[in-house]
């Protein structure tokens, strides 16, 4: 499926650094403010995970259910429309969990302001949890896995925290079909600055890991001791770790103006355009006692 989009304002993204600037990144109030906006995107991901952990059924006994990394809390957003539908909110006791204290700061504003049942906020590191052993039964981390340093630990984790059978379910960037349009949008910038030429070089700049190879995925279940997996894609509609100092501050203002210019060319002046994402959808469970 595609999706329609728009063209990106202000570039705020862009200033994302490194692999090693991550943590210092999403402890700051930019990050908050970056994820809220950038929902459109993730949103639409949400609802497809729950239904892979099996969270859009009716729920007849209670459970436990741990969002973690939940960043603004999308998808426990998400969770608790489905849940307010089927009348199941008090089923369900539901922690969120991230590292950043501004994206807890967040859920917990969201939670008072939208009556969230059952709900609470913690400041939780994902690869090195104070949560307790065999305690939840559902774990999610929505399109966050891999920006997790310590992204396998995190998984290692996920494990212990779940009960016998529990499951664990993960949505991981695959495809970034824009990548494309944008490396020809930019092309002819001065001095022809390096991009990304597709959609692996581009997940392999910021990514903690192989996120995106199914295989990896898999592997990396598997060694944690999960079992039962099951994969789907699913399809919806750079960084300056590229460039130079000299490049950034000479073709960083023509982004915005390269890119209109080439979409307005490509697909017509003022008109909408789509490009495809396609995420994975990834689950394991626990072996029962």
């Amino acid at each position: 499926m595609a999706t329609m989009t728009t063209l990106p304002s202000g570039g705020s993204t862009l200033n994302i650094k490194s692999r090693i600037g991550m943590p210092e990144f999403f402890g700051t109030s930019e990050a908050s403010n970056i994820y809220s906006s950038a929902e459109h995107l993730t949103g639409p991901v949400a609802t497809p995970l729950l239904e892979h952990a099996g969270l859009n059924q009716d729920i007849k006994t209670p459970i436990e259910v741990l969002d973690l990394a939940c960043g603004t809390g999308v998808v426990s957003a998400h969770l608790h429309q489905i849940l307010k539908e089927h009348n199941t909110q008090e089923l369900v006791k539901l922690t969120c969990a991230d590292l950043s204290d501004s994206q807890i700061a967040h859920v917990r504003r969201r939670m008072q302001e939208n009556g969230w049942p059952n709900t609470e906020a913690v400041v939780v590191d994902a690869s090195q949890s104070s949560l307790p052993s065999d305690n939840y039964d559902v774990v999610i981390i929505g399109m966050a896995l891999m920006l997790i340093p310590d992204s396998r630990g995190a998984v290692k984790e996920c494990y212990r925290m779940l009960k016998p059978n529990g499951c664990f379910a993960v949505s991981l960037w695959h495809i970034e079909g824009w990548i494309y349009d944008v490396r020809d949008a930019l092309s002819n910038l001065p001095g022809s600055p390096p991009w990304p030429q597709d959609s692996d070089e581009l997940i392999s700049a910021w990514a903690m890991g192989p996120w995106h190879n199914v295989r990896f995925v898999k592997a990396t279940f598997q060694a944690a001791g999960f079992f039962c997996y099951i994969f789907r894609a699913f399809m919806r509609c750079v960084t300056d770790d590229y460039w130079t100092p000299e490049q950034r501050a000479q073709c960083m203002p023509l982004i915005e103006p390269a890119l209109k210019d080439f979409f307005n060319k490509k697909y017509g002046l003022g008109q909408p355009f789509t490009v495809e994402r396609t995420a994975i959808m990834a689950s394991g469970r626990k072996p029962a006692k």
